[in-house]
């Protein structure tokens, strides 16, 4: 074994020096540092327990194995070399076996004296369950699993060794370094439970419940503790369990609400989680467990009982007392916590006896309990008891500044947290019908939120951290903010921003009359109009981050909610200084003016988004007035964007900007209100047919490619919604020069269809159809002698059928479209090379004489012109013998790539026109170069017809070929189509068709064979 090489035989002769000088010394082998003594100098116990007796021959010594444990466990986990790794799992197996074989004979004992060892192997078997290697998990996954059958045979309460096999499982759950030790682990411990109620025969035999008290009160301790992992370990081996938790009414009854008590506190500590940790997703879907088991046994909790848990400051533990609780949680400042009590009290009321419906229960309570008992929930109230006292507590801090006299940028957060807790509560009984407006009338318990929004309006909304020092008194300390302080003021500062239009849209859409008595109009000052139209013009001057894509589709979504709600139920009055704000903002020398933000050097392009976003909003709304002359200004506005964008200069034009985000963004908001406001389609697309060289950012391009790539969503739209916009736009063409860049313009926009599918689905066939109405005027390039015109219209056509290949037959332009085509093929000055792209539109084309839309006469009509037409192409363009090319020369390739084309269009067309024509070819050599290809595709095509009466036509075809019936085909030809053909199509059709054509020419295949037979004789 050692003699593999030389430094496994010195390793070798140090090992057996050091054993013989006995272990009286082993203790200077060991590191002299405090955790590896730990480690490794402590005993796991101060007694051997695990005896072995070997059976030598002649001798059976008694060792102990229990020395022998930490070493096999560190060589299973950690050695490098795999052989040896094996060797010691499946080592450490046997020793576990040995260990389970002799507490099975003796278990009073023995279980007592295994478990401290058990403490320790346990978790080592339960990381190699997760190791790397596959044997290794494979091995101890599997005896995990079986231990576990094994140790629930426990009955008793907290049983020693079946509490370390569990104590290792919650230990796996809270595992920080390792996820898949947590995800075993919850499987582990499910189960567990599993075989605990197999063992116990129910889930209410005392047996089960003891194992599955054992697993809940781990849960329980884990769930509230500061370190985030164990918060996270218990709300994983919750939702491991719980489906086997809610199928005892034992447990249902009394550790429930318990659940949900410290559930509900877990989700708002795990408020100042990372979010990657997942504690708040875990929690929330914990919560969602225990909401689904209460829903489903509401009755067991509508009385108390004397074994139920009573989760502290409850006075009962009933689910009446848990909807009071929940709703004074609804007022925290834990966002998640917040939004998922709201959502149990609402799945909740529902269920207690008596109530019909939450609106029932609300009115309920304001009836005994005044409107005070909401507004001490969703804004706190002045007494100090320990229920009612709250982190989030606008009743005692109104503003800012009554939190504490000496500014910090936690105490501003606080605030802004408080704020945004009772606007949401409120925004939701709004919203939903719960609660009237009028509550804020109440002198007995005046809520504080109208004035702790009105001071946030005026002194915070506008402002910044620097501007907010400034409110508390002066100090000698400077204040210096790094750009995360700023960016989470502002991220608070906008979130209490969003839900204040969110409460204000909910007042005016519910309750307009009452909102009106409710709140005073002083509310409603000028403050409260700049900070919407700011929200409207400009969002990033109050911190909005419009480069978030939810922020930037959201917020003009819910502006524009608002903004309907306000002019529909809004009094003249208010809605008069709102429309005289925004016209003193628009106006000539106005804050958010376009043609004043055009004119400025640098343009800022992220406004010119918004302000050209919010002027459509509030035309829309009918807030702000449009221009006198809106087409006049829109034709302005065009011009001054193109001179803006491009340089004209001697040699060549020039893109004055760089395509940054915000630049595109900005230019493309521009267009959109420029369309919006009216202008023609005719003063717009000449630039966009424009072949003028221009110099950009990512190289040389023509004008019109430049403005469509930037353009191509605002254009496309443009097109799908306007009728006839082709049509009526491509103008009269008096040269090829005219007609290169349009043709070229249509085909980037059927480029831009086809890639785009809901481009696609909404306009490609009105743009089709425009084309093919302007065909005639695209002639010009079909005439040309360049072949690059030709190819143009080519392209252009290819890209039609793309997106539709079915409408060009039912268009009145077919006649002269398909002609054109046809012409092509044949015409003599273009080459092979050329043609092979007009093969790629043969499937279309062959496949028109199937098509059920033609009548029976045009159907005919077009099928000899197509037939005459591939043959006179083949004629002119195919060698007379098909070895005539040498392989490898150009000439070979491209006769093969056209052949090709012919076998791939006969597949896809099934046409008969195609199939004749490959018939020939075959039959007019005795070995056609391609003929395996031909033959092979044949044959699919004779499959995939699947139709009985064309295949019978098509073997009827080939009998009139074989038999003489077919004048185009002489003797040699009919030999060839008897020795290459017959064979595979007969074997290629189906066996009902094979069988018609027997019984159809059995008689005449009998009759000839016998004269044939007779002329032999004679």
């Amino acid at each position: 074994l050692f003699e593999d090489s030389d430094i496994r035989r010195v390793q070798f002769r140090i090992l057996k020096y050091l054993g013989s000088i006995g272990n009286r010394t082993n203790h200077y082998l060991i590191d002299n540092t405090s955790n590896y003594l730990i480690k490794e100098a402590v005993a796991w116990d101060n007694e051997n327990h695990l005896t072995f007796n070997v059976p030598f021959d002649d001798i059976k010594p008694t060792i102990h194995l229990d020395t022998f444990l930490p070493r096999i466990i560190d060589l299973a986990l950690h050695s490098s070399d795999r052989q040896t790794k094996i060797t010691a799992c499946e080592l450490l197996q046997s020793i576990m076996l040995y260990m389970i074989g002799k507490s099975a004979n003796n278990r009073s004992n023995a279980a007592a004296s295994y478990e401290k060892l058990y403490a320790r192997l346990f978790p080592a078997v339960l990381e190699l369950s997760c190791d790397s290697d596959t044997f290794t998990k494979t091995l101890f996954t599997t005896f995990m699993i079986q231990m576990i059958h094994w140790f629930t045979k426990n009955h008793n309460y907290e049983n020693p060794e079946t509490m370390s096999m569990l104590d290792t499982f919650m230990d796996g759950m809270i595992s920080g370094r390792n996820a898949s030790i947590r995800d075993f682990s919850g499987v582990c411990l499910k189960e567990f439970l599993k075989w605990a109620v197999k063992h116990a025969g129910g889930f209410d035999k005392p047996a089960y419940l003891k194992n599955a008290t054992s697993i809940l009160k781990r849960i329980i301790s884990f769930s509230m503790h500061p370190n985030s992992f164990k918060r996270l370990g218990s709300t994983l081996a919750w939702n491991s369990i719980y489906t086997l938790y809610r199928e005892s009414e034992t447990l249902i009854d009394v550790y429930t609400l318990q659940l949900l008590y410290v559930f509900v506190e877990s989700l708002a500590i795990a408020q100042g989680d990372d979010a990657s940790l997942g504690t708040q997703q875990q929690a929330i879907g914990a919560l969602s467990h225990v909401q689904r088991i209460i829903k489903e046994k509401s009755q067991v909790f509508i009385k108390e009982t004397s074994k139920r848990h009573r989760p502290p400051s409850w006075t009962d533990a009933t689910l009446d007392v848990a909807v009071r609780w929940l709703l004074r949680q609804c007022g925290r400042i834990e966002t998640e916590a917040r939004r998922k009590c709201i959502e149990l009290v609402c799945t909740f009321i529902p269920l207690l006896p008596g109530i019909r419906s939450i609106r029932e229960y609300f009115e309920l309570k304001v009836k005994s309990d005044g409107n005070a008992y909401f507004i001490e929930r969703f804004e706190g109230t002045l007494s100090k008891e320990k229920k009612t006292k709250f982190k989030a507590n606008l009743a005692n801090q109104i503003c800012l500044t009554d939190i504490s006299e000496q500014f910090s940028v936690a105490i501003v957060y606080q605030w802004l947290d408080t704020v945004i807790a009772s606007l949401d509560c409120y925004t939701w009984v709004f919203s939903q019908g719960f609660l009237n407006p009028v509550l804020f009338q109440d002198n007995n318990q005046q809520s504080r939120l109208i004035i702790a929004l009105s001071y946030f309006i005026t002194k915070i909304s506008m402002n910044t951290l620097y501007d907010i020092v400034n409110y508390f008194p002066s100090s000698n300390q400077t204040h210096v903010f790094t750009p995360t302080d700023i960016s989470q003021f502002d991220t608070a500062k906008c979130t209490v921003i969003v839900r204040l239009l969110n409460f204000i849209t909910a007042l005016w859409s519910k309750y307009p009359q009452d909102t009106m008595r409710a709140i005073d109009n002083s509310f409603y000052n000028n403050d409260l109009t700049k900070l919407i139209l700011t929200c409207v013009f400009n969002p990033t001057q109050l911190g909005f981050d419009i480069n978030n894509e939810e922020i930037n589709k959201k917020l003009p979504e819910r502006i524009l909610i608002l903004l309907k709600s306000m002019t529909t139920h809004l009094p003249d009055q208010l809605l008069q200084s709102f429309y005289d704000i925004a016209l003193e903002m628009t106006k000539t020398d106005g804050l958010y003016n376009l043609t004043k933000e055009l004119n400025q050097n640098p343009i800022h392009w992220a406004l010119i988004f918004t302000i050209t976003r919010g002027h459509r909003l509030l035309h829309d709304v009918r807030l702000l007035p449009k221009p006198d002359e809106p087409e006049e200004y829109a034709k302005e506005l065009w011009t001054t964007m193109l001179s803006k964008m491009i340089n004209h200069e001697e040699d060549f034009d020039k893109a004055n900007f760089v395509l940054t985000v915000d630049t595109q963004r900005g230019l493309q908001s521009l267009l959109d209100y420029i369309i919006y406001l009216g202008i023609k389609p005719n003063q717009v697309l000449p630039y966009f047919f424009q072949s003028n060289r221009i110099h950009t950012d990512s190289g040389m391009t023509t004008i019109g490619t430049y403005l469509l790539t930037l353009f191509k969503h605002q254009v496309t739209s443009w097109l799908g919604i306007t009728p006839h916009f082709i049509i009526d736009n491509v103008g009269g063409i008096n040269s090829v020069e005219q007609c290169r860049p349009i043709v070229a313009f249509l085909s980037t926009v059927l480029d831009l269809c086809s890639r785009e599918k809901d481009i696609r689905q909404h306009y490609g066939s009105q743009f089709i159809y425009g084309i093919y109405t302007c065909w005639p005027q695209f002639s010009s390039l079909y005439y040309s002698t360049n072949i690059d015109d030709k190819l143009l219209i080519v392209t252009l056509l290819t890209k039609t059928f793309i997106i539709d290949s079915h409408q060009l037959i039912l268009h009145e332009q077919f006649d002269n479209i398909s002609q054109m085509y046809l012409l092509l093929l044949i015409d003599k000055q273009l080459n092979l090379t050329f043609k092979i792209r007009l093969l790629d539109l043969l499937a279309f084309f062959a496949s028109i004489d199937t098509d059920e839309n033609l009548n029976e006469d045009k159907r005919q009509k077009w099928s000899n012109d197509l037939c005459r037409t591939l043959r006179q192409f083949t004629a002119d363009c195919f060698p007379l013998k098909s070895t005539e090319f040498s392989i490898g020369t150009q000439e070979y390739h491209e006769y093969q790539a056209a052949i090709r084309k012919i076998l791939s269009a006969l597949e896809l067309s099934s046409s008969f026109i195609l199939f004749e024509l490959l018939i020939w070819m075959l039959c007019c050599e005795q070995h056609h170069i391609f003929e395996e290809e031909i033959l092979l595709s044949i044959s699919r095509y004779v499959i995939n017809l699947n139709n009985h009466i064309k295949q019978s036509n098509l073997l009827d075809y080939i009998y009139s070929i074989i038999y003489g019936k077919n004048s185009l085909f002489r003797t040699e030809h009919r030999l060839n189509a008897l020795e290459k053909l017959i064979l595979k199509i007969l074997t290629s059709v189906r066996k009902i068709t094979l069988i018609e054509f027997y019984k159809k020419y059995i008689c005449t295949l009998v009759i000839d064979e016998l004269d044939a037979k007779l002329d032999l004789t004679s």
